[in-house]
């Protein structure tokens, strides 16, 4: 879903003025560069495969790799310029490089971010008001992967997707482009002044180990099948930029640049040919392919560094023409706000069933748009107008220090922010407190059917706010789902906190409970215990009153839909030859969550301010497990067996939903 930022339109410089084919006497000259248009167009094909693959283009499933293309050019440009700085005496000065990317960066995601939080405050529904906030306040400080690898996933979004989910780049980017030229200076200063030869072979070796130590973490992640955590992590994708830094050093001047230049033919189109073959099989209909975590992404970002090299340094018949013409090359100038714009555009225009050509090209067209409006009258004032000849390095920083306060303060105001809690008591939301309000906990059920719960709820007068996580029960245990899963760690670390968080914020009339991971293995004070085990049973039961406290210390009326039966589209997921644990479980081991339910209806049976409500009779017709949950035209209502495919049911369950917690609590 993202793309890295564009570099500055002036760093796509590459050789030195003469352009002579022989070595140099030092390993970069420092006199003027000359520009490699073909760069600009290469950036322009990155962003247009991302931008296709959002609008969910047929064939177009590897438009994410454009992602891994940018990063790649993004190490090229910035490790020649940085190495450039310092033999010309100017790399001492980290100050003026970091307020050249506040410049180029911050101008325009400032906009896109403000926007969004605009949009949040008067138009968003109420219960997707904390998430955006939290996704703004990580976003701003350009630590926004992190933040979304816990909560989100890349490829496969359990309800209405985050608008700035795509800036989850930025933050890998902006991390890089905070360390990686105080290792640049480090090396420079021990050995640089002396020897500047010794100085880039050394940066070679370190370029190489820590790309070698990425690649290897983004396996093992594959491996543990985390692919979100593989995907998005700084430690596991920065061997992409390291790779474009790797090339920028080895092959930019010296005997290197001459080889390149002269192989640059057949090395552009054999990596053009080569990178045809292999993409097609590192995606697929959910995304990344295991192929791609298992050294696919590896073998892509060394043919796309193979490519850059290819068109930076030489000339690529046919290729380099049709890249260097003013329609790409322009594109690629403005490629940076086509994509913080393209996401926010795109999830404004999607539309339900089938790729529409219409919406693709006007999600295209509008991203341009706003990309070329934000370039000229945002962008390029600020990066080399007279703003940019006003203020010096220190000014910069200082200036982009308060953009981002204040767009982490506005976040705050939205709530689930470290700050929200000190920011609210000066400043709350209207609505966003009292017994009209009603707060959903969950797994990734009642998360999926959100917008239908928030419509059902406004219609009856109510607010509703959410602390849902797909995977993860409200007990705040860690679930083992199956042998590898890895998880359950962030249902027992974050989740917990968004529940309290969300309780203390909005005071909330009723809490409505809906969930099946209660049966799932778990761990109670570092034992792992299955439902097999009657210690499992006492430590949930230990934990379920625990969390009813909690819950209900305001005066919350706590209301637990009984976890309900899967449906015959669990043979979609569950076969006999092969099914999940977890799954494999509530197929054909319905007894637990029977058991389960009793605990729950024990509990409201002894505490006045719990109820259980069921839901399974308004979509399930037999009483066997599967359950026959077609509808009256014989489509199945749940495609997967446990979440709402059929649009009239989702409405349907969602009313059911709400009207039976109204009635548990009024009796």
């Amino acid at each position: 879903m993202t793309i890295p930022a564009q570099v500055e339109a002036d760093a796509t410089r590459v050789g030195s003025a003469s352009g002579r084919s022989g070595p140099s006497p030092d390993p970069w000259p420092t006199s003027r560069a000359w520009r490699s248009p073909a760069l600009d167009g290469l950036r322009a094909v990155a962003v247009v495969m991302v931008v296709l693959f959002h609008a969910r283009v047929p064939g177009l499933d590897w438009g994410f790799l454009g992602v891994d293309l940018f990063f790649v050019l993004s190490g090229f440009l910035i490790t020649d310029g940085l190495v450039r700085a310092h033999l010309g005496g100017t790399g001492a000065a980290l100050t003026a490089f970091w307020a050249r990317r506040v410049r180029r960066l911050l101008p325009a995601s400032a906009v896109v971010i403000a926007a969004v939080l605009v949009w949040a405050m008067t138009v968003a529904p109420a219960y997707r008001r904390e998430s955006l906030g939290a996704d703004a306040w990580w976003t701003a400080l350009y630590l926004g992967n992190w933040r979304f690898i816990e909560t989100s996933s890349y490829f496969d979004q359990q309800a209405v997707p985050s608008p700035l989910l795509h800036m989850w780049s930025l933050g890998v980017e902006e991390q890089f482009y905070l360390v990686w030229p105080l290792v640049v200076a480090g090396v420079w200063a021990a050995i640089g002044k002396r020897s500047p030869r010794l100085a880039r072979v050394a940066l070679v070796v370190v370029t190489a180990l820590v790309a070698a130590a990425s690649a290897a973490l983004l396996l093992r992640y594959g491996r543990w099948h985390l692919y979100d955590r593989a995907y998005m992590g700084t430690d596991t994708k920065v061997f992409e930029p390291m790779a474009g830094a790797l090339l920028a050093l080895c092959v930019v001047q010296g005997r290197g640049a001459t080889w390149a230049r002269r192989a640059a033919p057949a090395l552009g189109w054999a990596a053009v040919a080569l990178l045809a073959l292999l993409t097609p099989s590192l995606a697929g209909p959910k995304g990344a392919t295991l192929l791609y975590y298992q050294g696919g992404a590896v073998a892509f970002v060394g043919l796309a560094a193979v490519l850059v090299a290819a068109l930076a340094i030489g000339h690529v018949p046919l290729l380099s023409p049709a890249l260097s013409w003013a329609t790409p090359v322009y594109l690629g100038r403005i490629s940076y706000g086509i994509y913080l714009w393209h996401w926010p555009v795109a999830l404004v225009l999607a539309g339900e069933g089938s790729w529409s050509a219409a919406r693709t090209a006007a999600t295209l067209t509008t991203s341009v748009l706003l990309a070329s409006i934000s370039y000229h009258l945002v962008e390029k004032p600020v990066r080399t107008g007279r703003l940019a000849s006003r203020r010096g390095p220190a000014r910069v920083m200082l200036t982009g220090l308060g953009v981002t306060v204040t767009l982490a303060l506005a976040a705050s105001v939205l709530g689930g922010t470290p700050t929200s809690s000190a920011v609210n008591s000066l400043v709350a939301l209207p609505g966003s407190r009292g017994a009209q309000t009603t707060l959903v906990l969950g797994d990734s059920v009642p998360h999926r059917l959100l917008p239908e719960l928030s419509d059902a709820a406004e219609r009856r007068g109510l607010t509703l706010f959410s602390s849902t996580a797909g995977g993860c029960s409200p007990l705040g245990v860690v679930n083992k789902v199956s042998p590898s899963d890895q998880r359950g760690r962030r249902c027992q670390g974050a989740l917990p906190a968004r529940i309290s968080d969300g309780v203390a914020a909005h005071h909330p009339g009723t809490i409505i409970w809906w969930s099946r991971y209660e049966t799932a293995d778990s761990i109670h004070q570092g034992r792992l215990l299955t439902p097999e085990q009657p210690e499992f049973w006492t430590a949930q039961r230990r934990q379920l009153q625990l969390r009813i406290g909690q819950l209900t210390q305001n005066g919350a009326t706590l209301v637990f839909v009984a976890t309900d039966r899967p449906g015959v589209g669990m043979s979609s997921r569950c076969t006999p030859q092969s099914c999940n644990p977890f799954l494999r479980r509530m197929v054909d081991e319905d007894h637990y969550r029977e058991r389960w339910n009793e605990i729950l209806r024990s509990a409201a049976a002894g505490n006045p301010r719990v109820r259980v409500v069921e839901i399974d009779d308004v979509y399930c017709h037999d009483g066997t497990t599967p359950c026959d949950d077609r509808n009256g035209s014989g489509v199945t209502v749940r495609s997967d067996g446990t979440h709402f495919s059929d649009p009239q049911m989702r409405v349907t369950v969602a009313d059911a939903v709400i009207d039976r917690a109204l009635a548990a609590r009024r009796d």
